[in-house]
């Protein structure tokens, strides 16, 4: 192997980084004291490596300098000695691996810092999630009550359906309620206005009468708004007693609340 191939080789690189194995060495060796040009190529290739390293050091504090110094026995007017050329390859070396450590210490402050800005991040988009779920639920909550109010002003605004308007009897003078009843549609809404609690295991109950005849027309809770209640077919009047929970087949007269004719 002559000079040319050996520096195109690779093999002063790997010599220079302390990667060669033993034969290598000595095979660069013994060039570089025979041939010129290989220790030249060696030099170029030290002193490249060395400005790196010092391109990546950082100068350490003056404490640690005095700490060095103390350690050493030296002083700050301690004779300085001049390298020699294998004290240079050695210095060089040195200034690479402290270079190689900052880099690597400074990859891992690098990485400490993205990935806490990672869990950071991660965090935000944990709490945008709960927001948007509970966002989520607010708006189904929102549209389930417009469309509630929507339902409810049909019935309200609707021209064919008649408004009875129950008013309360002996048992409750205060009471009252209205009852809106599409004759076409046989729908029956109730609306309570005025209604006292019903004591534990007791509901109000609305009948419609028709030809003197009481027709079930379900249970209700003491509630705003209107309720849905069962269809009624014909009737000539409404009324609400008051029951066990669950309704009953016939009215308790004793226990009506609420009458009212329809118009």
């Amino acid at each position: 192997m002559n000079s040319q191939e050996l520096i195109g080789s690779g093999l002063l690189e790997a010599y220079a980084l302390g990667q060669a194995s033993t034969e290598e060495v000595r095979l660069v060796e013994r060039m570089r004291a025979s041939d010129p040009q290989v220790d030249v190529a060696i030099t170029e290739i030290e002193l490249s490596l060395e400005a790196l390293a010092r391109k990546r050091s950082v100068a350490p504090p003056d404490r640690v300098r005095a700490a060095l110094l103390t350690e050493l026995g030296g002083r700050d007017g301690a004779r300085v000695f001049p390298l020699t050329r294998n004290d240079r390859k050695d210095q060089w070396k040195t200034w690479l691996a402290a270079a190689s450590v900052l880099i690597l210490a400074g990859s891992i402050g690098t990485n400490l810092m993205l990935y806490n800005r990672l869990g950071r991040v991660q965090d935000q988009l944990a709490r945008f999630e709960s927001e948007r779920e509970v966002l989520a639920e607010q708006l189904q909550v929102n549209n389930a009550s417009l469309e509630g109010t929507r339902e409810q002003l049909q019935v309200l605004l609707d021209p064919r359906r008649k408004v009875i308007p129950l008013a309360g009897l002996p048992v409750d003078p205060s009471g009252s309620a209205r009852v809106y009843w599409d004759p076409f549609t046989h729908e029956v809404h109730v609306n309570v206005l005025s209604l006292p609690a019903p004591p534990p295991g007791k509901q109000y109950q609305l009948w419609a009468l028709a030809g003197g005849v009481p027709i079930d027309a379900g249970v209700f809770d003491v509630v705003g708004g209107l309720q849905a209640m069962r269809a009624i077919t014909s009737a000539e009047a409404f009324a609400v007693t008051l029951e066990k929970a669950g309704g009953v087949p016939s009215p308790t007269l004793s226990a009506m609340y609420l009458m009212g004719p329809v118009g």
